[in-house]
């Protein structure tokens, strides 16, 4: 597996290598986001938004915040706070709803995804 920007796929359990991986290229191409841009883009919207995702889907598949924290190189309260401001923002925001949709309809059943 590659490296992150800011940790690495390769530390986690075997079980999650793969759903991380697939969560990422599907995030990444949805944004049009490099990993750099990902990890590091800074406070955008955008950039926000794309991790924030990103979070909630590797979560779903069974990540502690932690486990997210790692692999993204941010604190599991950012996580925390990332996911929870992810829900309340797709209440007001149709756009991000529907970026959300379109990645979850990509992943299909392989991150067992609940929105």
């Amino acid at each position: 597996m590659k490296n992150r920007q800011t940790g690495c796929v390769k530390l986690l359990p075997r079980v999650y290598r793969e759903k991380t991986e697939r969560i990422i290229t599907i995030v990444l191409a949805e944004f049009a986001f490099t990993e750099r841009q990902l990890w590091r883009g800074g406070r955008s919207t955008l950039h926000c938004w794309a991790r924030w995702i990103c979070w909630h889907f590797m979560m779903k598949a069974g990540m502690s915040s932690v486990m997210v924290a790692k692999v993204s190189g941010r604190d599991h309260t950012t996580v925390l706070y990332g996911v929870d401001m992810l829900q309340q923002e797709m209440k007001r925001r149709d756009d991000l709803a529907d970026m959300f949709h379109s990645v979850k309809s990509q992943l299909g059943k392989s991150a067992t995804v609940v929105a």
